[in-house]
């Protein structure tokens, strides 16, 4: 992953861009050279020395997005703020176009406490073959970032767009019977202690308002009831061992 200061060019900018290779950080600059800027032509020098200044930068660095999200939208830390911006610049680190997308869609908070730790509902989320046997049909999904996520045959399906270990998955998500100019939804799952229990916060924006009743009650139906059952019969396992 590769990023461009703009001030590192000489210019009073704050401007910060990202690309996963050199040569779409390079067509990236020189847009914004060209429209902030006024440069109009590129030459041998002006890319070699953009080039000299790019950065290496992990895609998981969460910190220097965030601390953008505040400059650009001058948001007051809500989490709709920061997530909705990291989707956009994640899609801009895997070098997308993004499309119009109809926004204004809703969104969904729930809560659920469930009887296992916090580090432990985290992992089972990412785990493929125990996120298939709680939902009952296979999954794919993966800690990854940029990595694809699908489950029930198809009917939902998206991308891990950001992982925080242990506590936060991020991922856009959409169903398939949504609109092609539906802008994909943002997942948030915040995962804390609760107890001798684990806590799991949702937060899942931009849900189209057509679908908005069965997304929210397909959280409770298809994941927090099947996820509770599932744990429920592995705590009674080794009563049925000692009787």
């Amino acid at each position: 992953m590769k990023q461009f200061n703009c001030k590192d060019l000489g210019h009073n900018c704050k401007e910060v861009l990202t690309a996963q290779t050199e040569e779409k950080l390079v067509e990236l600059a020189s847009i914004h050279l060209r429209d902030a800027h006024g440069v109009t032509s590129m030459t041998p020098e002006t890319v070699a020395k953009m080039k000299n200044s790019f950065i290496n930068r992990a895609t998981s660095d969460a910190a220097s997005v965030v601390d953008r999200i505040f400059e650009k939208y001058n948001c007051d830390r809500e989490p709709e703020c920061t997530w909705r911006y990291i989707t956009e610049a994640e899609m801009v680190l895997g070098g997308e176009q993004e499309r119009k997308h109809t926004y204004g869609g809703k969104i969904i908070k729930q809560s659920v406490t469930l009887p296992a730790s916090s580090d432990r509902l985290f992992d089972m989320y990412l785990d493929p073959l125990i996120h298939g046997v709680i939902t009952g049909e296979p999954v794919k999904i993966s800690p990854t970032v940029g990595s694809e996520f699908r489950a029930f045959d198809g009917m939902l399906y998206g991308r891990t767009i950001a992982v925080v270990l242990k506590k936060y998955i991020v991922q856009l998500w959409r169903g398939n019977n949504w609109k092609p100019e539906d802008r994909d939804s943002i997942l948030v799952l915040t995962f804390m202690p609760d107890g001798r229990n684990g806590k799991i916060e949702l937060t899942h924006l931009d849900v189209p308002e057509y679908d908005f009743d069965n997304v929210n009650k397909g959280w409770l139906d298809s994941y927090w009831k099947p996820w509770r059952a599932y744990l429920d019969k592995e705590l009674k396992k080794p009563e049925k061992r000692a009787a």
